[in-house]
């Protein structure tokens, strides 16, 4: 077993928010079984819990304190490498709101076209990101493929809500980079 695989599944679930146990073993990048164990763990410690009318986990209000004694999940030197490339990412995310929004009032192709342009204009900031902090690796990978999937013609993938959409994952990294990075996206206004 991923002997970080705790940490991994735990801060999978304060990433997202709600889950089902597929998401979280994909934002973990451990496997299903792995996942399912350690968040079955969270629960038989009361910090998390299973809404099974929709199947989903959700850390509790102790899961969420314990996550934080975890944070920054990074040393100093990983931190400060990652605020690096924190500057780059926000000016691909304004450019990927902007994409999401006209994708949403028109789509058409053009927008699947600048997406795949978005996905090759981010991979140097998201390979900087991973070289600081190995696990964001995962976003990369996982960006890519959804970018191919819209452009294979899974159009739902670019901005569709709960299925592993571009956009989704993207909101992830963000989150991850907010927590990790001690941000308040409020002051920041990086929504």
């Amino acid at each position: 077993m991923n002997a970080d695989a705790p940490f991994r599944v735990l801060h999978a679930l304060r990433i997202k928010g709600f889950a089902p146990t597929g998401t979280v073993a994909e934002i973990a990048g451990v496997p299903h079984d792995v996942a399912a164990a350690e968040l079955d763990a969270l629960r038989d410690r009361e910090l998390a819990r299973f809404r099974e009318a929709r199947s989903l986990w959700q850390l509790t209000p102790s899961g969420r304190d314990h996550h934080a004694g975890f944070l920054p999940g990074a040393t100093d030197a990983q931190v400060d490498a990652l605020r690096e490339a924190y500057e780059p990412f926000l000016t691909l995310n304004v450019a990927l709101k902007e994409l999401c929004t006209e994708w949403q009032l028109r789509g058409g192709d053009g927008c699947v076209d600048r997406l795949l342009a978005h996905d090759a204009d981010a991979q140097p900031v998201l390979r900087s990101m991973a070289a600081a902090v190995e696990r964001l690796d995962l976003y990369r990978a996982r960006l890519t493929a959804a970018a191919d999937r819209v452009a294979a013609g899974d159009h739902d993938l670019f901005t569709g809500v709960l299925q592993g959409s571009y956009h989704d994952i993207w909101m992830e990294l963000h989150e991850d980079l907010v927590c990790v990075l001690g941000i308040d996206r409020a002051a920041e206004g990086s929504f």
